[in-house]
């Protein structure tokens, strides 16, 4: 056994092989009320769906990864019992019915299904190469896009070739069914190739690149993009150049994966895709960074990030602990935020020069540092 340290609270990691796990927490003396524990326990069977116990109450139902590996965190305590048992009841849902798939222009693929009518299915996976499946050739395909909630999906950026397309259901705990039938389509060559298109999470935007070579026409390029639970659409409401090998996308929200699509448009209207690059946007924590300026005169700006939706409150309290003034209390969305402060106190006074200390408490968290009035 090893111990993993997650923010001072305590899991421990299992390699087990059996039906049932019991986990007692008795080496965890400091922790006296429920509190999130990370239990990771491998070897578990692809996306199989476990019910979770707490001193014999249930608590949750999640399954383990692709790879068998079940990840969560659950409120526990020093005493408690973990119990996690497979759920009988839950199974994977049934593959879906593959209607077509039908080439959509150069290096693109159409595939469409008829959603299962399960109300545990929250989104479909389409899995495709050149290898398959159902002849034996390979046990999974090389390649997978989460499509999400809909019954047909763009597949691009593929070459000359045949390729072998199946889908898979997702239910609302992750679970995967079998692959459906498999489909087949053979790609014809085209005289563009799109030779690279990457997207990366930069400092609260999403930066697009890419290249291409092409024997063709080109009058522009069109960016696609989808996020998990939302449809795909294109970005901006005019064709980009075609000398454009860039662009930024600044709709973002953070803490989200989006995945692109670069569409290269041929003097003839039709588009010809890469394939998808995904990237997520790094997610806020909470912060409280250095007030500007700092020592300050007249006014002070005090910047803070949020990581959640929170009510806050911004105080200045003296050296002595007495409260100066109330800057900020009310509720912020998720972001980074500025108040600022002219140095006055509660009864709107001028407060002396000196060291003043300035707080920002979003829910049960707290930021504190110092501040320098000078005159």
């Amino acid at each position: 056994m090893r111990r993993l340290d997650r923010a001072a609270h305590r899991g421990r990691f299992f390699t087990a092989g059996g039906a049932v796990f019991i986990l007692a927490l008795s080496f965890a003396p400091r922790l006296s009320s429920a509190a999130p524990i990370v239990f990771r326990i491998f070897n578990l069977g692809e996306t199989t769906a476990y019910v979770v116990q707490r001193n014999s109450r249930v608590v949750d139902t999640e399954a383990t990864s692709h790879v068998g590996v079940f990840d969560e965190p659950i409120e526990a305590a020093t005493g408690d019992r973990i119990v996690l048992s497979p759920d009988e009841d839950l199974a994977p849902p049934a593959p879906p019915v593959p209607q077509s798939v039908v080439t959509a222009g150069p290096g693109c693929a159409h595939v469409s299904w008829a959603p299962t009518g399960d109300v545990t299915v929250v989104g479909y996976v389409v899995s495709y190469g050149t290898f398959s499946v159902e002849d034996g050739q390979t046990t999974q395909y090389q390649y997978s896009a989460e499509a999400g909630a809909v019954s047909s999906f763009d597949i691009c950026g593929l070459g000359a070739d045949t390729y072998f397309v199946a889908v898979q259901a997702v239910n609302n705990v992750g679970q995967r069914s079998a692959y459906s039938q498999e489909l087949s389509v053979d790609m014809i060559a085209t005289a563009v190739l799109i030779s690279q298109f990457e997207a990366r999470a930069i400092g609260g935007v999403v930066r697009l690149a890419w290249s291409i070579q092409s024997d063709e026409v080109i009058e522009g390029f069109r960016i696609y993009r989808r996020s998990q639970g939302a449809a795909e659409r294109a970005l901006d409401g005019t064709l980009l150049p075609a000398t454009a090998n860039s662009f930024i996308d600044r709709d973002v929200r953070n803490g989200t994966t989006y995945t692109y699509t670069l569409a290269a448009v041929r003097d003839d209207g039709r588009e010809i895709r890469s394939v998808p690059a995904t990237t997520t946007t790094p997610a806020f924590s909470f912060a409280l960074d250095p007030n500007l300026p700092n020592p300050f005169r007249a006014s002070t700006r005090i910047p803070f990030a949020l990581d959640s939706a929170s009510r806050v409150t911004v105080r200045v309290y003296s050296v002595t602990g007495a409260l100066v003034a109330t800057i900020f209390d009310g509720t912020l969305p998720e972001g980074r935020h500025e108040v600022s402060w002219g140095g006055h106190d509660l009864a709107g006074n001028q407060a002396a020069a000196g060291t003043y200390f300035c707080t920002v408490t979003a829910g049960k968290a707290m930021r504190s540092q110092k501040m320098l009035l000078i005159k």
